[in-house]
Formats: C-alpha cells, structure tokens, sequence
C-alpha cells in the first residue's frame, strides 16, 4: 500500500511547484505558489485495518495557491486486484460485439457471485460499469446497445434489425422485452428478485415492459445529466441512439461503426469526481470542513464516540435517518454518488493542510 500511495505522490508533484506535505503532517507550510496535501480512506478502517493493509482506498489530492486557495482536488479511487493497484475511476474500456448472439435474460440473485449472467453481446474491459453504455452497428446496419442501469446494477442489451422501427418512443421498449437485462455488474444496487420486482425507499417496481428510465425514480439522472439529458419515454429510439453516437444514412437505415462507449448521468466515478473538482475549485480551503453539511437525518448516524457515519449507529428514537450520504438530485459537492468515503479522505487533506483536526472528520462508509 505505500509504495502505491507513493507512487501516486510522485505522479502528482510533476505538476506542483513548492512543498510536497505528506498525509500525517499537522501544520501547513509555508506559503509557496502551489503546495498539495493528501488525505485518505480506505475500506476495513472500522474494524481495525490499517491504510498499509487497505485492499480498497480513496485518495484526496488537494492543490492550494499561496492564498490557501483550491486551485485542484483530485480523486482516485484504488483497488487491490490479483495483486495490483487499479484505478475505478479510470474511464478508458475495450468493447467488442458478438452481433451473431440474440441476448437474453440473466437469472436474478442478491450477488454477482450468486447470479447466472444470460448471453450478452457484448465483451468489455473496464475497471468500473458504473453508468457504462456502448453502442456499435453491424455491417447490416444491425444495432447493438448496453447500458448499465444505475438502479438494477444490470447490463441491459438491446439488438435492434436494420429494418427495425426506429421512430418507436422508448417508453414503448420495455425491459425483459426489447432491453434484457443479461449481466448483474454489482451488488450494491436494488438487485431485482427472482421475479424481476425492485424495491427499495417505499417503492415496488415489476420491470417487466419497464422502460429505462423507470426502473426506479432514481433513474431520473439518465435524462438530467449527460449524455441523454433531455431525453424520456416520449423519445424516438433513433434520438436516443443519435446521441449515443449512432449515424443514421439517408435510407434511415443506421451506418456500420465499431464499438465505441461512454458514461451515461454525470459520468460514472471518473464524472463525479470531475464534478467534484469543479465545485471546489476557487474555495478557500480554511473556509471549508468538507464537501458540505451534513443534513440532521445524516448527521444521525454519524457514532459521535467513534465519528464512523454508517448504518448500524441509529439512536433510539430517531426516524428518518440515513447512512447514505447522497442527493441524486441536487448533488453534493457536484457529485451524485454516494461520497461520505470521499468527503473523508478530503477533510483528511485538510488534517494534513492544519485546516481541521482529525477528530473533525467523519469517517464515511465503504
């Protein structure tokens, strides 16, 4: 873990002029044009483990102007796998389709492990399929479409003939009939049951004829953000898959193209930590404890002996609260993930700058 943290420092003083500041400093250095502080958290840290023997870690980067302004804030999210560091936040992916499959239905399970993936089309490599889409035509003009549900966690494929009618609005194309869910790419999310019903926060969803954007009322960042902002049930698929990247030739039949790929919503991890970035920036780093106030329903579950913020720290009496430190709507800090893991490792760059003091940090949930 530390030559992997120290390799991450030596990356980042290549754009730094002045003082590096190491991760356990406690006062700031002296004003120079840019110093950088770095602050961490890592999964295992409420039972015990140690950042050396950390298998999942989050880094802060934090760049300040001699004013003690945030001129940069950048995030990694490390992952130990068969031996190696890996960034989740790393956008780049390999793609490639098998248009001879017709895709179908995986068998639902609470875990990845537990469930059988149906045939999938699609072949990728990438770190993270968190907001994954891709999209490629066939030499026929056949279509084929993934796209990582951000409620279900699933991969849902769609294969769509030349002569198909692309002028059908997408809420006509309900999943487990047009998009088959055919890969559960993690476990974090409402998994569906084996009859294909979501629930979670209050709501019970058949996805059966579902449309993408109604797995869940937290789909809505599919068509407020990004790629398909703007879009809906009332969408042509032909829009939709224009703005995937799909060029339709003057027959209305859509052109051959390899595969190519993106991140629907603000981006997967590598978008909200850019999102992130941009809110920070410009502010002034002795003014802030965090990424931002924690609502009194949050701020209940936070242990105020071990300042750990998770889900089994409920106070007797107290309703409402929630170890989910996430606004999809809003945002917090820019970012609509869940980022209390974030927030911890920044407000430890701020330890390691003398702004605040390590038990003023709230040590968020992995």
């Amino acid at each position: 873990m530390k030559k992997s943290i120290k390799i991450a420092g030596i990356i980042a003083t290549t754009a730094v002029v002045g003082i590096l500041v190491a991760a356990c400093a406690t006062a700031p250095a002296a004003p120079t044009a840019q110093r950088m502080y770095v602050g961490h958290s890592w999964g295992g840290e409420r039972a015990g483990v140690t950042l050396e023997n950390a298998t999942s870690v989050i880094e802060t980067r934090l760049f300040l102007d001699a004013n003690d302004i945030i001129t940069d804030v950048q995030i990694d999210f490390l992952l130990l796998q068969n031996g190696r560091w890996i960034q989740r936040n790393n956008s780049r992916a390999r793609v490639s389709i098998n248009f001879a499959v017709t895709p179908t239905a995986a068998t639902p399970a609470a875990t990845v492990a537990a469930h059988t993936p149906g045939a999938s089309m699609f072949t990728i490599d990438t770190n993270d399929l968190m907001s994954f889409y891709a999209v490629g035509v066939d030499t026929d003009g056949t279509v084929a479409f993934v796209f990582v549900d951000p409620t279900s966690r699933y991969q849902l494929e769609a294969r769509f003939p030349p002569d198909f009618d692309f002028s059908q609005p997408m809420g006509n194309l309900g999943q487990l009939e047009v998009f088959i869910p055919t890969v559960f790419t993690s476990g974090t999310g409402f998994a569906p049951n084996a009859d294909w019903i979501v629930s979670g926060d209050g709501f019970t969803i058949d996805l059966h004829g579902q449309s993408i954007f109604d797995t869940h009322p937290w789909n809505h960042v599919i068509y407020e953000r990004g790629t398909f902002q703007g879009t809906g049930n009332a969408t042509p698929l032909r829009e939709f898959l224009e703005l995937a990247g799909v060029v339709f030739g003057a027959n209305g039949v859509p052109m051959a193209m390899a595969p190519r790929y993106g991140f629907h919503s603000v981006g997967g991890w590598e978008g909200n930590f850019v999102a992130i970035r941009q809110y920070m920036v410009g502010r002034n780093a002795r003014e802030v404890t965090g990424f931002g106030e924690f609502s009194p329903r949050h701020a209940a579950a936070i242990n105020p002996q071990t300042r750990f913020f998770h889900w089994d720290y409920i106070p007797d009496g107290v309703t409402g609260a929630t170890a989910t430190w996430q606004d999809s709507f809003d945002g917090i800090a820019g970012a609509t993930v869940r980022i209390s893991r974030e927030n911890t490792s920044f407000q430890r760059a701020l330890v390691a700058a003398g702004f605040i003091t390590e038990a003023q940090v709230i040590r968020g949930r992995f």
